[in-house]
């Protein structure tokens, strides 16, 4: 994200600033990961181009080889992971970063909750996530 290089760059983003830091994870981490989940939908869902001198498949969609290999003239290669490993992962990655809730603490988002709605809550998006922030930032002192 360029956007956030300018910001530190041009002393938009004081993330030494615990308001700022807070306001920075309430706004990007939501957006980024929405990216990220519609990219992997159209990644998944995308057909592949054709080419008959190809070993491996082509002209399919993957997410249907990923489901049905075998039509495919796949193997199956899942790797069964039992739910106890899982469930042990993820809370060693909460242990790590916390859960994504809790990046924001509660006293602040009731604050940029309330400052959201005094903006009107705009939609946000990656495109003004900046004037946002801004905005949230001048109401979020006004308040203080």
């Amino acid at each position: 994200m360029a956007q956030v290089g300018f910001a530190l760059h041009f002393y938009l983003l004081h993330v030494t600033y615990l308001s700022f830091r807070d306001l920075f994870y309430w706004v990007f981490p939501p957006l980024v990961q929405a990216k990220l989940d519609e990219f992997k939908m159209y990644w998944n869902n995308h057909r592949v181009r054709s080419q008959k001198n190809k070993n491996m498949p082509s002209g399919h969609v993957p997410m249907n080889a990923f489901s049905n290999p075998s039509e495919f003239l796949g193997v199956q290669c899942k790797i069964p992971v039992p739910s106890e490993a899982v469930q042990v992962m993820r809370a060693l990655a909460i242990e790590e970063t916390g859960p994504r809730e809790d990046w924001v603490g509660d006293d602040f988002r009731k604050i940029v909750d309330d400052a959201y709605l005094r903006l009107g809550s705009p939609a946000l998006t990656l495109e003004n996530a900046w004037e946002v922030f801004t905005a949230l930032s001048d109401v979020i002192h006004t308040l203080s």
